[in-house]
């Protein structure tokens, strides 16, 4: 879409309303603020393709990663956002210790084996699934 339409590319974390940090996440800004979520089925909260215009409050689920620093507890601009009270990549690594963060974890469980079998053809192409792939090896999880 970035190339095509010209929509700016932001690589960034989509979030649940309760603050967890669910994936790390690509998405296209639009003019005037719009955001254009290319893969938003995956999320299950809203449609195919999302186009979340810039007052929808569905915007503040689209953010930057959250580190020890840049954090809504430290940082002004972020007041107000939803946060689980630890850096994304702490949270993300924490879980994955206590097993609670397996492969399409964010997925309803009927979606999980197809989850797999997207993510084991997709690395037979593509570097970034073939690496996911290798990290949740590493974790233990069977694929």
């Amino acid at each position: 879409m970035e190339h095509s339409f010209g929509w700016r590319r932001r690589d960034g974390v989509y979030q649940l309303p309760d603050g967890t940090p669910v994936f790390k996440h690509s998405w296209n800004e639009a003019d005037a603020g719009w955001i254009v979520d290319g893969t938003a089925d995956q999320f299950f909260h809203g449609g195919d393709i999302d186009l979340i215009g810039p007052d929808d409050p569905r915007q503040l689920r689209y953010r930057e990663n959250y580190t020890v620093a840049h954090n809504p507890a430290t940082t002004s601009w972020l007041a107000g956002r939803p946060w689980t009270g630890e850096a994304d990549e702490d949270f993300w690594n924490r879980r994955y210790r206590e097993r609670t963060l397996g492969p399409g974890w964010w997925l309803g469980a009927e979606m999980v084996v197809s989850y797999r079998k997207w993510l084991l053809d997709g690395s037979e192409v593509y570097p970034l699934f073939r690496a996911k792939a290798e990290e949740y090896r590493r974790l233990g999880y069977p694929l």
